[in-house]
């Protein structure tokens, strides 16, 4: 699998976490989101979170690969883990 096959995942899986977050009309994180790849496969995801640029950076170990759960992974997780009670 080529490495668009593996960006598409991130982008699922940020997808995924933006809406858990944001849950119930809350815009915590805007929906609005882009990423950048550099040339030595480093995935950076960025990110306005509560009107902050914000960015979360996957070293491409932590993203290509069939190995890599991104729905578990930890820099993602973290910043779910953030605003847990945050949303009333």
């Amino acid at each position: 699998m080529n490495a668009e096959h593996y960006k598409k995942a991130v982008v699922g899986a940020v997808n995924s976490y933006i809406r858990m977050i944001n849950g119930d009309g809350k815009e915590l994180i805007d929906n609005t989101w882009r990423s950048t790849v550099t040339d030595d496969g480093t995935f950076h995801i960025h990110l306005i979170v509560q009107g902050r640029e914000e960015t979360i950076t996957l070293q491409k170990d932590e993203w290509i690969g069939l190995d890599n759960n991104l729905l578990g992974n930890s820099k993602l997780k973290e910043l779910a883990n953030r605003f847990k009670g945050a949303k009333q």
